[in-house]
């Protein structure tokens, strides 16, 4: 069985990009293929949102909920999450403040399925959330 993640996944370990450009390159290559594959699609062009969205953590990597309902990964560094299903481009991805403090109590779950969080959740009750379930908090 392959060990959790060692940190709380972005496009990198998710996608292998490791730059904004690539991140969007990656995203126009398989937009380009969902045009071929899937005519129908609303958005088969990249598109920007300036406006703030919230990222998550959804099994252990950073991540948006899309307008389109799909959950592209986010990266706290580029503020940006690309959407391969819908073409949306984000540009403003806010991150909690204390997201360090976040990640560090979510690396203690040893499943990386478990490590979830959505504000308003703090750092105090992802503590509690894993005392609750026999983890370090």
């Amino acid at each position: 069985m392959p060990l959790p993640p060692t940190i709380i996944e972005r496009p990198l370990q998710r996608l292998g990009v490791r730059t904004p450009a690539e991140y969007r390159a990656r995203q126009a290559h398989f937009l380009a293929l969902n045009r071929v594959a899937l005519p129908d699609r609303t958005h088969s062009e990249p598109w920007e949102s300036a406006a703030p969205i919230t990222a998550h953590v959804g099994v252990s990597a950073w991540r948006v909920v899309c307008a389109c309902g799909d959950a592209p990964p986010a990266d706290p560094d580029w503020h940006l999450a690309c959407c391969s299903a819908c073409g949306a481009i984000y540009v403003n991805v806010v991150f909690p403040e204390d997201r360090e403090a976040l990640e560090a109590v979510l690396l203690k779950r040893a499943r990386f399925a478990d490590r979830n969080w959505r504000a308003p959740w703090t750092v105090a009750d992802l503590q509690a959330q894993n005392v609750d379930h026999g983890e370090p908090a």
